[in-house]
């Protein structure tokens, strides 16, 4: 009787302590879940900003591309203005070249050029 006794006493401890441990247990399961959830709502916060990152990342992309293709029209009219210009200038620098081949003719070569828009006494005086 008193074996049985001992017996009863041991298998109470280890309960005590298997009832302490599944305690501890369930805690830790308590708090890691508490953590899961945390973790889970972030990573949908995250994903909703990714999304919205992404919707803005587009229209940049969009307003970019617009921006660029004005750009690249402004850029090839001043392009032509700036070759038109340049023939024109050709033009004048080979008439004053003329003008200066005949000493008499300077001035009828400034009255010509008069009408063109741009400085045709600098031109002259060159």
């Amino acid at each position: 009787l008193l074996d049985r006794g001992n017996e009863l006493s041991e298998l109470r401890a280890e309960l005590r302590i298997k009832s302490f441990e599944l305690t501890a247990l369930g805690v830790h399961f308590e708090e890691k879940s508490a953590h899961l959830r945390k973790a889970e709502s972030e990573l949908d916060m995250t994903r909703q900003e990714v999304a919205a990152h992404k919707v803005a990342l587009g229209r940049m992309e969009r307003e970019a591309e617009q921006r660029a293709a004005a750009l690249s029209d402004e850029l090839e009219r001043a392009t032509s203005r700036l070759r038109a210009y340049e023939a024109l200038e050709q033009e004048i620098d080979g008439a004053v070249m003329r003008a200066a081949a005949n000493t008499g003719a300077a001035e009828v070569v400034l009255d010509s050029v008069r009408g063109i828009p741009c400085s045709p006494e600098r031109r002259v005086r060159q």
